[in-house]
């Protein structure tokens, strides 16, 4: 199942979130995290995941979204619902894009936006199986209770044995580490010696 949450901080490939339903804080790879934008613009998610999302029970006929390709950055697919009776299918749409850059699914209109082609198929079908009528539901936030909650605390298990790693190593890693960091911050070397530091070459 999908859960919503809120990301703290980006720590490489890790992100530090919130779930929303516990108020739970802990770790997430960042490749099991899709950004939603809008409402309706899901990054991250592939073709069956949208299928899961919009086929949940609360969204009905005209639920949709946009989705950027996982294989190809900057391609879009729109996903929208449809109901019939007890059975429901999941309908996908190819945007295309002019090489000016407007957005288009049938060559009869194109778009500057996104969001102006939602616009568009919220107000007229031209060719979709049914006007887009909101974006997909995703589970809210539900409260936490008042009463006061403890901090969390996570735990990540990590991802290297230290008792088996060369201690030279670990030093190697760690100059190399500061230097990186001393050189994108761009610290003269005045800056370093005021806080007892040295850069090592």
């Amino acid at each position: 199942g999908t859960t919503a949450v809120s990301v703290f901080c980006s720590l490489g490939d890790t992100l530090r979130v919130k779930v929303a339903s516990s108020g739970t804080e802990c770790y997430m790879p960042r490749n099991i995290v899709a950004k939603v934008l809008n409402r309706w613009l899901y990054v991250g998610i592939s073709r069956e995941q949208a299928e899961e999302l919009l086929q949940s029970p609360q969204n009905q006929t005209g639920t949709f979204m946009i989705r950027e390709s996982q294989m190809s950055k900057g391609t879009y697919s729109l996903s929208v619902l449809q109901r019939l009776g007890a059975a429901c299918s999941v309908k996908h749409y190819r945007i295309h894009r002019l090489h000016d850059g407007r957005f288009y699914l049938f060559t009869s209109h194109a778009f500057s936006s996104l969001s102006q082609l939602v616009d568009h198929y919220s107000d007229s079908i031209d060719g979709l199986c049914c006007l887009l009528r909101q974006p997909c539901f995703i589970r809210e936030a539900e409260k936490t209770p008042a009463a006061r909650v403890p901090p969390s605390a996570c735990v990540r298990k990590p991802t290297i044995n230290w008792r088996n790693v060369d201690r030279e190593r670990i030093f190697e890693g760690l100059r190399e580490a500061m230097n990186s960091y001393f050189f994108a911050t761009q610290e003269d070397s005045k800056g370093l010696s005021d806080m007892g530091l040295e850069l090592i070459d």
